[in-house]
């Protein structure tokens, strides 16, 4: 027997659909073991640079510490011997954080941002497209210990540009 819901889904999601290609059944939600690596050392980088910047974004100056990410200049997969370097590290909210994973976003080696018109373009919404426009050329909140390294900063900036 098919619950209430269930069946209202279907029929919206038909309405929804009409003339577009057939949408598989929603699939059931369940739980699955898998096997997963840690990175050691992750939780001292981690400690250490939200620490170094006062448990404060160095974008946008967000405190909310659920949404703070001790982000790497250089990648972890990237160079064995900076993955816990703390000098390797920014503390950036979570949007900010996958801006600059994914060269949306760069800061030079004098920690000036620059945001990649590919990322103003695809936001929608005027006030934020405006506060991130208003980002450009302005410099990072710096820690209180933990400089990021300007050469590091340097290499990621390079990477940037490339993209």
């Amino acid at each position: 027997m098919t619950l209430k819901s269930e069946q209202l889904y279907q029929e919206r999601l038909a309405k929804e659909t009409e003339g577009a290609p057939p949408i598989p059944k929603k699939p059931a939600g369940e739980d699955i073991i898998v096997t997963s690596t840690r990175r050691a050392g992750q939780d001292f980088f981690r400690v250490a640079v939200i620490a170094s910047y006062n448990t404060t974004c160095c974008i946008s100056g967000v405190k909310a510490s659920q949404l703070l990410e001790a982000c790497h200049i250089i990648g972890w997969a990237e160079d064995r011997e900076l993955r816990t370097d703390p000098c390797n590290g920014l503390c950036m909210n979570v949007f900010f954080h996958r801006a600059y994973d994914n060269h949306l976003m760069g800061i030079t080696p004098d920690g000036i941002i620059h945001i990649s018109p590919t990322l103003i373009d695809n936001v929608s919404e005027e006030n934020f497209k405006s506060y991130l426009v208003k980002l450009e050329n302005r410099k990072i909140h710096m820690p209180s210990h933990f400089y990021p390294n300007p050469d590091y900063l340097a290499a990621r900036y390079e990477q940037f540009g490339k993209a």
